[in-house]
C-alpha cells in the first residue's frame, strides 16, 4: 500500500489521462511547472524527456533514471496493459496484435517522449522485447506471436510496409488519451533489456 504523499503508476497513468483529455492546455501548463520547480535543473547527461529532480532525474511520466547504469525505471513497471479485465482475451488476439504494431510504429518514428531519435530495429527483435517486458497477459503463447508476425504482413491496418503517422494513430484509438498509454508501453518494452 503506498504511503501518504506517494501514487503508483496505474494512479499517475489515469490521473494523466483524465487530465489531458479534461483540458490539454492547462495540463500542459502544470506539468511544465512541475518539472521546473526549484530544484529541477537540466542535465545535459541525461537522455531526452528527464529533468533533475530534487530525488534524482525524473521524467514527465515518473520515473526515474540511474545515471550509473543508463537505465530508467519505468512509472508503468506495475501497470497491467493487455488485462482480460480490460477487453483483452485469448479468442480476439487481434486488438493486442494492433497495439504492438502501433507501438512499434511510434517506436521507430522517435516521436515518444523519450526518444532520443528514430529506431531501426527490426519489428521480430521489437517483438521479442515485448515478450521479455512482461506486459503481454498470461494466456500468450507461441501461436500468438506467429500471429502478429502474419498481422504486420497481411493485415490491412496493421502491414509494417504501410506508413502511418502519430496522428493517424491517435485516430485509430477509441479514445485519444490512450495515447500515453502507448508512451508507458514503449518506455517499459524500451527498458527491458
Amino acid at each position: 500500500m503506498p504511503g501518504k504523499g506517494t501514487i503508483d503508476a496505474f494512479s499517475l497513468g489515469k490521473h494523466l489521462a483524465e487530465r489531458m483529455l479534461k483540458d490539454w492546455p492547462t495540463h500542459k501548463l502544470q506539468c511544465k511547472t512541475v518539472a521546473t520547480q526549484p530544484g529541477a535543473q537540466p542535465n545535459s547527461s541525461l537522455p531526452p524527456g528527464y529533468m533533475m529532480g530534487p530525488w534524482g532525474p525524473m521524467s514527465m511520466l515518473g520515473s526515474t533514471y540511474n545515471l550509473a547504469t543508463g537505465l530508467s525505471t519505468p512509472a508503468s513497471n506495475n501497470a497491467l496493459f493487455f488485462s482480460e479485465m480490460f477487453g483483452y482475451k485469448a479468442d480476439c488476439p487481434e486488438r493486442i496484435y494492433s497495439e504492438i504494431v502501433d507501438t512499434y510504429r511510434i517506436f521507430r518514428s522517435g516521436d515518444y517522449l523519450q526518444a532520443t531519435g528514430p529506431s531501426s530495429m527490426p519489428f521480430e527483435e521489437y517483438v521479442a522485447k515485448v515478450e521479455k517486458s512482461g506486459i503481454l497477459p498470461g494466456w500468450w503463447k507461441e501461436e500468438n506471436r506467429d500471429g502478429l508476425i502474419k498481422f504486420s504482413k497481411e493485415d490491412e491496418w496493421g502491414n509494417l510496409e504501410r506508413r502511418v503517422t502519430k496522428e493517424e494513430i491517435k485516430n485509430h484509438l477509441d479514445k485519444p488519451a490512450y495515447m500515453l498509454t502507448y508512451e508507458m508501453m514503449i518506455e517499459r518494452i524500451k527498458n527491458s533489456g
